[in-house]
């Protein structure tokens, strides 16, 4: 379709932007402006933030008062340029979330360089090189504990804390409980061969037969 490419560029991702920022999809929450950390995560990794926070002993509604603000994402591209530069000029340090690749942090990088902001800003690497969130793998919350405590002595310490007064549970072993088929799964019958007939399989639920 003849400019296509141009409506795209200049006219749709423009409307997504616009439109995401009218309705104040992506949410900015915890302290107030001249916070001394402020982070940025989307979908799952925002919530294994909140879950970290909550093991190193701070519920979300006590993230105002620990001096973090968060910018919860709804659509990681394209970014919404004014949203990204207000919280970056109301921190000190500015913490980038995500999983695999640095998709968020580049395009917030651009983002700040071209409007001139000289905000911190940390993400698979930290301020001296060195890794920091890992960009391989899974990412959870107990990985960004570790991250948390690294660019807060104070969230350190309160980790400390709560260790100390976590108490210790009892190990029980449960049962043991032989694989089964899922109610009403095909295989449940089509895996019931003659006695000495020679069967093979791959991959998947049907390998609950070799049991």
């Amino acid at each position: 379709v003849p400019g296509q490419e141009w409506l795209i560029v200049d006219r749709r991702l423009a409307a997504a932007r616009a439109y995401v920022r009218q309705h104040g999809l992506d949410r900015i929450s915890g302290a107030e402006p001249r916070a001394p950390l402020g982070i940025v995560a989307a979908g799952k990794t925002y919530s294994d933030v909140i879950q970290a926070f909550a093991d190193l002993g701070v519920a979300q509604a006590e993230l105002a008062g620990s001096g973090v603000r968060i910018l919860k994402l709804a659509m990681t591209y394209p970014l919404v340029e004014e949203t990204v530069l207000e919280l970056a000029q109301s921190v000190d340090v500015l913490l980038v979330v995500e999983e695999k690749r640095p998709f968020i942090e580049t395009q917030l990088r651009a983002i700040l360089h071209e409007a001139g902001c000289s905000a911190r800003v940390v993400g698979k690497r930290d301020r001296e090189g060195r890794p920091l969130v890992s960009q391989v793998g899974e990412l959870d919350a107990s990985q960004l504990v570790s991250v948390l405590m690294k660019l807060s002595p104070e969230l350190a310490a309160r980790r400390a804390r709560v260790i100390h007064r976590k108490p210790r549970l009892l190990s029980v072993q449960p049962p043991p409980r032989p694989p089964e088929y899922c109610s009403g799964c095909p295989h449940n019958s089509s895996t019931v061969v003659p006695e000495g007939a020679l069967v093979g399989g791959g991959v998947g639920c049907h390998g609950i037969m070799y049991f």
